[in-house]
């Protein structure tokens, strides 16, 4: 599941590093605009036309870079553009070494996932065709009068002059038009221009009509940007301003138009709109011609009664990849794929990528599930394939979410969001694999968003608390130490266990927020605590895997630390032995930076894992906490075989913690019996039952203190 970040400056941060390389090479001058209408980004090209360094930009307003001489026109532009128009204004620059010099501003929202989230402004510099307009306006109604003038004026302009009569056969045709073409004067003078072959084919019937309507008088002027064949054959871009002179009867005499080659900007207008809707990794389409295009083939399948299947394809364990290769490997992966998956669709297909390793595919014209089935495996049998890496040899497997037009959904969004649950479904199945979307997914989906909201609600309205369960040293008998036990009082169903919605909140990018509600209760309570002498009480604190792959995590620790006052010593880490293993690496890395400030660490829950001799050599911990489910096998008859059982693990545990230097805690101690028995076998420390259940802090207290 992607979670995206809500601030849009965020997001417009990550699509300007995308579009960066892009930009910075581009000849003409191009800036972007936030929605706080602060510069972001400037090229090379327009720093220069202003005569600007980037510190007198970027992070500034127009108003703070060209004051009073920001024109009304221009704010008024850039506030309809912010809400999403794509404007063009002509005007006068203000400032800079080209002072006074007229551009065609072109002012082109940015879209990040369809919202808006700056403008970017393309400048052409516009002062020939201004000096050229001007002269033929002054000049217009003695243009027959002056027509030598006139006509040596238009020689020397830079834009190509083409007059025609009214049977639209050229009579001029300047040197521009002839160095611009192709063709000299005396090969197009008094021919038609289809004899040869000036228009582009495509583009012909909305010129057709636009000088139709010129001819008729019924404009006298109009401007278009349209595609020309030159002498040689090749194919160029030109903007065209057409003026038609009528007499006093209303016939046509001619039509003057100016011509010049925009073939650059087009090419940079359209490579600035491939990059807004591409990846720019892997080259395919992104969420926003994702979202066009399927919701274009429900559009159709309802029409022509056919279905259409929705794939969403997330490879198994990528970040491993990253981890062990770096991400310039990770990268060529995801480049691999795409090229992979792509060969085994068809040409009206769509494959898109989403972000990270994600991928959605959209199948049409579909006659039976079987089809989608065979096209699902076939995927995963090419994504499996090994790939060669940086010398390494590399398999990584795929899991695919599907879902179906008409049954699984009737929009986009929706056919999106069930088949993104399927494939959740099938990494939990055992990946590499394909799960259709049923109802029960829907319901188990729909089941974890009201879960997720209630986290959000809890974290936010003060429904989260923690219990706090002491640890016996068996040989003092002092309680110095004690687990935070996390609890939410949901209001509607209650107190409910971690076990019903920390994994929620794991699934859905919630364990950030809710560690960290844990970790600064934790440590205000230990803080507290001590400050009243209380036996220099140490809080357990447990530890999720992705808290500890957070980047973060370290330096959220230690501003906790600093906020509540507590110290270091004062806040021991739990990590249950599974997570310990899932991701060694990092795990070690971000338990020794947290050991290197002080404080203590745990493995929780050991003898469930696949922890070894050599794990446990590697992680820096001082304590091992045998899991409570071999406790509660031992009973009151040392005969019993799940009690023998019982016994031996938590000997075998306990001998080689001995071994290795470490603590050894037995949890769920219960009956006086299997105290006796930690006791015999070399436990340092029990917590359980017996001692007494998780109570909140002011019970520990009381506890605590008849207990003294």
């Amino acid at each position: 599941m992607v979670v995206l970040s809500n601030d849009p400056q965020d997001s417009l941060s990550a699509e300007l590093a995308r579009l960066q390389p892009g930009l910075g090479v581009l000849q003409l001058p191009v800036s972007v605009i936030d929605q706080l209408q602060r510069y972001r980004y400037a090229n090379a090209a327009y720093l220069a036309f202003f005569g600007l360094a980037p510190g007198e930009l970027i992070g500034r307003t127009p108003a703070d870079v060209y004051g009073a001489d920001l024109g009304d026109d221009r704010r008024r532009v850039l506030d309809r553009s912010l809400a999403g128009e794509f404007v063009i204004l002509d005007r006068v620059t203000t400032a800079g070494p080209n002072l006074g010099r007229w551009v065609r501003a072109h002012y082109m929202p940015v879209r990040v996932a369809g919202q808006v989230v700056a403008t970017a402004i393309l400048l052409v510099d516009i002062q020939h065709l201004k000096d050229t307009e001007e002269a033929l306006r002054e000049n217009e109604l003695e243009l027959l009068r002056l027509n030598s003038i006139l006509s040596e004026h238009l020689e020397n302009t830079p834009l190509a002059v083409i007059e025609w009569d009214p049977d639209l056969r050229p009579k001029r045709w300047s040197g521009n038009a002839e160095a611009m073409f192709g063709w000299n004067a005396a090969e197009v003078i008094g021919r038609a221009a289809q004899d040869w072959r000036l228009l582009y084919e495509e583009d012909g019937t909305g010129i057709d009509a636009m000088v139709g309507r010129l001819a008729k008088g019924a404009i006298s002027k109009a401007s278009v940007v349209n595609r020309c064949h030159r002498r040689d054959g090749t194919v160029i871009w030109v903007e065209w301003h057409h003026s038609a002179l009528h007499d006093d009867q209303g016939r046509l005499v001619s039509i003057l138009s100016l011509a010049q080659d925009v073939s650059i900007r087009m090419k940079t207008e359209a490579r600035l709109q491939h990059m807004a809707t591409h990846d720019g990794l892997t080259g395919l389409p992104n969420r926003l011609i994702l979202t066009e295009r399927l919701n274009s083939a429900i559009s159709r399948a309802q029409r022509l009664g056919k279905r259409v299947a929705v794939m969403f394809l997330d490879l198994d364990r990528f970040k491993d990849i990253n981890d062990t290769l770096g991400h310039a490997m990770g990268d060529e992966l995801l480049k691999e794929v795409s090229q992979r998956v792509r060969h085994t669709l068809r040409q009206s297909d769509l494959l898109a990528r989403l972000s990270g390793d994600e991928f959605v595919i959209v199948l049409e014209d579909l006659e039976d599930e079987e089809g989608t089935d065979r096209v699902a495996r076939k995927i995963l049998d090419e994504v499996t394939q090994p790939v060669t890496l940086g010398g390494h040899e590399v398999q990584v497997s795929a899991s695919i979410g599907l879902a179906t037009f008409p049954d699984d959904g009737e929009d986009a969004e929706t056919l999106l969001k069930n088949s993104d649950s399927a494939m959740y479904q099938a990494k939990n199945l055992g990946r590499s694999s394909v799960r259709a979307f049923s109802k029960t997914l829907s319901q188990r989906r729909d089941s974890q968003l009201a879960i997720a909201a209630g986290i959000m609600r809890a974290l936010r309205h003060g429904e989260l608390m923690l219990l706090y369960q002491p640890i016996v040293d068996l040989a003092s008998g002092r309680v110095s130490r004690v687990e935070a036990l996390l609890r939410w009082n949901d209001p509607l169903d209650g107190i409910r266990l971690p076990r019903t919605f920390v994994p929620v909140a794991e699934e859905v990018g919630l364990m950030r927020e809710l560690g960290l509600w844990v970790f600064e209760a934790a440590a205000r309570q230990a803080a507290a605590w001590n400050a009243k002498g209380l036996d220099k009480f140490t809080v357990a604190v447990n530890v999720s895997l992705s808290q500890l792959r957070d980047p973060e995590f370290v330096a959220h620790v230690e501003a906790i630390l600093a906020r509540t006052a507590c110290a270091p010593a004062w806040l021991s880490l739990e990590i249950d032995e599974k997570t310990a293993v899932k991701d060694l690496e990092t795990v070690n890395q971000n338990l020794g930076a947290l050991r290197a400030l002080g404080l203590t660490v745990a493995i929780d829950d050991f003898g469930t894992g696949a922890t070894s001799l050599s794990h446990l050599r590697q992680l820096p911990v001082g304590t091992l906490k045998i899991d409570r489910s071999f406790m509660a096998e031992i009973g009151d008859d040392p005969g019993d075989a799940a009690s023998r059982e019982g016994r031996t693990i938590v000997a075998a545990v306990t001998g080689l913690a001995t071994g290795l230097g470490l603590e050894v805690v037995a949890q769920g101690v219960e009956r006086p019996s299997q105290l006796q028995l930690v006791r015999e076998l070399g436990c340092q420390a029990y917590q359980g039952f017996l001692a007494c259940p998780p109570v909140k802090a002011a019970e520990l207290e009381s506890w605590h203190a008849a207990r003294q």
